[in-house]
């Protein structure tokens, strides 16, 4: 056999080899389930609503809102859905925002994060209540955010007399202590006055650029064999800073540019709440307090982490709230992303419908 047809024989055998050890480590790593790896592909390779220009704009006042009349697809590993906005930047129909009975606010959660719009949290309360709800959901907002968000809605649209459901998530804690001269406003105090500091579209524009696609986010969303050689060496996400990650010393600097002291994320809270009690009293709403279940609950060995600090401040200023954080299973969330799934968006919905029943009729 001539030596050229030998080596075209080994260089075809060479790889071939190396094509079927690329598929078997592909479907190896797809399906032995959410490893750290896997979490880390998830990572590297997400589409985020928020941080795309084409979804949101700036706001000096709540940090950036999600644009007015959308109708975009937005999809991960786990989803394809389609968002669609109303005139507002909700995530409901135009009609809903006429003369509502319930206000629903809060982050992602509220918002639908991964599901179709007939599958968010609003619709299975409407359901169940037979009443008209607004979903006034954003994902990323804080405890801080949702009010100044009420604020403006009830101004704006002189809304009186509907129960006012606030969505409340772990990571609030955590938002709502964000020192000042970031994407989002924050809360200071100044003698006995409670400031509120405007977002920074310098950090919004950062965040922006962060989470930017680009051919290694893509090659990591198209294969986990390229995202392990890829996502390595080039990591595309560096930058990126989880709210729990902040360099604290870093933003001591900013705080000095803004009046006033910082304030502890319980106490941010529980003067948030005392200042959105006044302006219930003057806009005659019912509020009311949801905590919400998170995936690591039920995942971490650790399962410690709870709502037992909120419910004390909630207890004290006297506000219904209900903690549904072991009425859920991990079932109820995608493994990866780490949301609802339409499952859990309609076990929610039925919830607070139940918890909004138990209160008008104690």
């Amino acid at each position: 056999m001539p030596i050229r047809r030998i080596l075209h024989s080994n260089l075809f055998l060479l790889l071939a080899s190396i094509l079927v050890t690329l598929l078997v480590l592909e479907a190896v790593l797809n399906w032995i389930g959410p490893t750290s790896l896997q979490v880390r592909r998830n990572e590297n390779s997400f589409r985020s609503f928020v941080w795309n220009p084409e979804n949101t704009r700036f706001d000096s006042e709540l940090g950036y809102m999600t644009r007015p009349n959308l109708d975009v697809p937005f999809e991960n590993w786990e989803y394809k859905t389609r968002v669609r906005t109303n005139s507002w930047g909700f995530r409901d129909d135009e009609e809903s925002l006429h003369d509502p009975k319930i206000l629903l606010l809060g982050d992602s959660y509220c918002f639908g994060w991964g599901v179709e719009d007939d599958k968010t949290v609003d619709k299975f309360v409407e359901r169940e209540t037979g009443e008209k709800v607004l979903n006034m959901g954003a994902p990323g907002f804080g405890t801080i955010q949702q009010f100044l968000l009420l604020q403006r809605y009830c101004g704006t649209e002189n809304a009186t007399g509907c129960t006012v459901v606030f969505l409340y998530y772990i990571n609030d804690r955590i938002e709502n202590f964000i020192p000042p001269g970031g994407g989002v406003p924050t809360l200071r105090k100044e003698d006995r006055r409670l400031l509120f500091t405007p977002a920074s579209e310098e950090a919004y524009n950062a965040a922006m650029r962060v989470h930017e696609t680009s051919f290694v986010t893509e090659l990591s969303r198209m294969s986990a064999v390229a995202d392990l050689v890829f996502g390595t060496l080039f990591n595309p996400r560096r930058g990126i800073v989880f709210a729990s990650d902040f360099e604290w010393e870093d933003w001591k600097v900013k705080e000095k540019q803004f009046p006033g002291v910082p304030v502890g994320p319980f106490e941010v809270l529980e003067n948030l709440l005392r200042v959105l009690k006044l302006y219930a009293l003057e806009r005659d709403l019912q509020i009311r307090m949801v905590m919400l279940p998170f995936y690591t609950h039920f995942t971490d060995n650790d399962s410690s982490l709870d709502y037992s600090t909120e419910k004390k401040v909630f207890r004290m200023l006297d506000i219904p709230y209900r903690d549904l954080l072991d009425d859920f299973t991990r079932e109820d969330f995608y493994p990866h992303d780490r949301h609802l799934t339409p499952k859990g968006q309609e076990k929610l919905g039925v919830a607070i419908a139940k918890f909004l029943e138990d209160e008008k009729n104690p």
